[in-house]
C-alpha cells in the first residue's frame, strides 16, 4: 500500500505504520536511486545533502482535519522519478528523510514527539551520526539542521 489514511489512531497503530513505511522504503529501488543521487563525498555531507534535498524538493501540507495520513517513501520517491511533487507533512517528511539515509547503510529513527501537550502531534527523522542522535526536521525550511523542537514527551520508530 502506498496510502494509508486512520482515523482516529491510537499512538500505537501510528507507530505500527510508520515502522512498516520505514522497513519498506528502506528496502524500496526508488528510495535508494533518491540517496545515491543526492549522496556525497563523507557522512556529514551527504546527512546534509539529503536534508537540503528533501526539504527543498517537497512542499509541506498538513494532513485533513482529524484524519492522519501517510505516504509510502517508495511512492513519493518514484512519483518524483515520474514528475510528480508529493506535499507532505511531517511525519512524510521523516519517514522520506529516514528511509533515504537507511537505504544507503545509516542507522535511523523516527522521533514522534509531544510539543505543547501530552498529545503527540509532531515527527522528525533522526540518524545516528558521530555516537549521537542528530534530528533533521525536513518539514521546516526555517530550521536549521540538527534543531528540535522542545517537546514533553518522546517515543521512537526503530527498524
Amino acid at each position: 500500500m502506498t496510502v494509508t489514511i486512520l482515523k482516529d489512531v491510537d499512538l500505537d497503530d501510528v507507530i505500527r505504520e510508520m515502522q512498516r513505511m520505514l522497513r519498506e522504503g528502506i528496502a524500496s529501488p526508488a528510495v535508494r536511486r533518491l540517496a545515491e543521487q543526492v549522496r556525497s563525498s563523507d557522512n556529514e555531507k551527504t546527512i546534509r545533502a539529503v536534508f537540503d534535498f528533501v526539504r527543498n524538493t517537497f512542499p509541506y501540507a498538513p494532513d485533513p482535519y482529524k484524519f492522519e495520513r501517510f505516504i509510502n517513501p517508495n511512492r513519493v520517491a518514484e512519483d518524483y522519478y515520474a514528475g510528480q511533487i508529493h506535499s507532505l507533512d511531517c511525519d512524510d517528511f521523516a519517514l522520506l528523510t529516514a528511509a533515504i539515509l537507511g537505504s544507503i547503510g545509516y542507522r535511523v529513527r523516527i522521533a514522534i514527539l509531544a510539543i505543547e501537550s501530552n498529545e503527540f502531534d509532531h515527527a522528525t527523522a533522526q540518524v545516528y551520526f558521530r555516537g549521537e542522535w542528530f534530528s533533521l526536521d525536513t518539514s521546516s525550511k526555517d530550521t536549521p539542521m540538527g534543531w528540535i523542537e522542545s517537546y514533553n514527551q518522546a517515543v521512537f520508530v526503530d527498524v
